[in-house]
């Protein structure tokens, strides 16, 4: 899959998606995005992070395209991933301090871990049609304790996560801050700064990044990654989510996230991603900024990236991707 030295060019597939708000939030099942209007694939030129001079390296990019890739290699490999408490243990301590050092920011915290080794299938889930309030999966997750980090994923034999194509943030930047506010007690404890900050109409920073790992060299179902300085603002739109809450009264808060609609000019997009990403090459992508705002609007620095995982054709026959992905929220004051 377009290995280091290769030039042919590359295209993947991405999906879009137009949501369709007709059933409200409240009405949906928690961490259930709206249904789709309309889903359009769009192949797309991919764009070597190796190789392409116009991205910015080391923890600059992610202020300037809103991602970047460093090395970085862990204390686990292979089955311990998903082996024990070792990504409570061991890895998310790891990729705090990874964080810290790539962006100067004084704290950091893990939100959430996800571990993908179920083969993509090209349909997803229905995504004409959203899972309701107080059904299977409203039963399924509120057996979880709120209070805890959860990482979904871990039992290989029903691993329920596969890539996702449809190309998103998971959160906006009201979805951090209420994340910060009503998450978790340890969140909101090493947030306490920062909350007290903003209760006076300071403005700390804080941020929340994806630090994404493969488990093994990447053959099918990369991560791609969008520039930040080529997406079109007005084609990002807002919307929210069902979360748990270990803070609020009702055990659970609306979390904002992003999703890019179909492009009028996908041409237009510089989608990145890395050949032959290998486990010891880390992408850290923004998904949302204090400083930056929802979109920008504060500094001239990337406020989001938005992302998603292509299907790239001749590749169906390779083994299921691999990899871990850790939410992880850093506190710069």
């Amino acid at each position: 899959m377009g290995s280091t030295g290769d030039n042919t060019e590359i295209y993947g597939t991405f999906r879009y998606s137009l949501p369709d708000n007709s059933i409200p939030v409240q009405e949906r099942s928690l961490y259930t995005s709206p249904s789709s209007k309309l889903v359009k694939d769009i192949p797309q030129k991919l764009h070597d992070f190796r190789t392409d001079p116009s991205f910015t390296h080391g923890g600059a990019g992610l202020d300037v395209q809103g991602f970047t890739y460093v090395e970085h290699t862990s204390a686990l490999s292979g089955e311990q991933f998903f082996e024990g408490k070792n990504i409570e243990e061991v890895y998310g301590p790891e990729v705090c301090e990874l964080v810290k050092n790539v962006t100067g920011a004084k704290r950091a915290i893990i939100d959430g871990v996800t571990l993908r080794s179920r083969l993509a299938t090209e349909t997803e889930e229905d995504l004409y049609h959203v899972k309701l309030k107080d059904g299977p999966q409203d039963m399924a997750i509120k057996k979880f304790d709120p209070s805890v980090l959860r990482v979904p994923g871990r039992d290989r034999k029903n691993a329920p996560f596969e890539p996702l194509r449809v190309c998103h943030s998971d959160y906006d930047c009201q979805g951090l801050k209420d994340t910060v506010r009503h998450c978790r007690t340890d969140i909101a404890e090493m947030a306490k700064p920062d909350l007290e900050a903003e209760d006076r109409g300071e403005s700390p920073r804080y941020a929340v990044y994806s630090v994404w790992r493969p488990i093994k060299t990447v053959k099918r179902d990369p991560l791609g990654v969008l520039d930040w300085r080529t997406a079109d603002k007005s084609e990002v739109e807002h919307h929210q989510t069902r979360a748990l809450s270990a803070i609020t009264p009702n055990g659970e808060y609306l979390r904002g996230s992003l999703i890019h609609i179909p492009p009028k000019n996908p041409e237009q997009l510089r989608w990145a991603f890395m050949s032959d990403q290998q486990p010891n090459e880390v992408l850290i992508l923004k998904f949302a900024d204090t400083a930056a705002g929802e979109l920008g609007e504060k500094r001239n620095i990337a406020a989001h990236c938005i992302h998603g995982s292509p299907s790239i054709a001749g590749t169906e026959n390779e083994a299921a991707r691999e990899s871990v992905e850790c939410r992880v929220i850093a506190f710069f004051e």
